[in-house]
């Protein structure tokens, strides 16, 4: 006797899905590597500068050259 035509279809079937999963998983791989390449270089380009402190040493005898010499300081690194 022949078996029935109706359980080959279906034994074919299911051998295929395994391949339809793997054949969307590879592009849904790329995509995410691809969001995730995006994502890097969106906060590597938006990033601050790093910031230059100058230091100088602003100890003086002298009241009003120390005062001059501390605002200097400040606004040279609050730019």
């Amino acid at each position: 006797r022949r078996k029935p035509v109706a359980a080959e279809p279906a034994r074919y079937a299911a051998a295929s899905r395994p391949r339809r999963r793997k054949g969307r998983l590879v592009p849904l791989l790329l995509a995410l590597f691809a969001l995730a390449l995006v994502i890097v270089a969106v906060v590597l380009i938006t990033a601050p500068s790093p910031t230059r402190v100058v230091l100088r040493n602003v100890v003086y005898n002298d009241v009003q050259q120390a005062s001059s010499a501390l605002k200097s300081l400040v606004s040279e690194n609050t730019k």
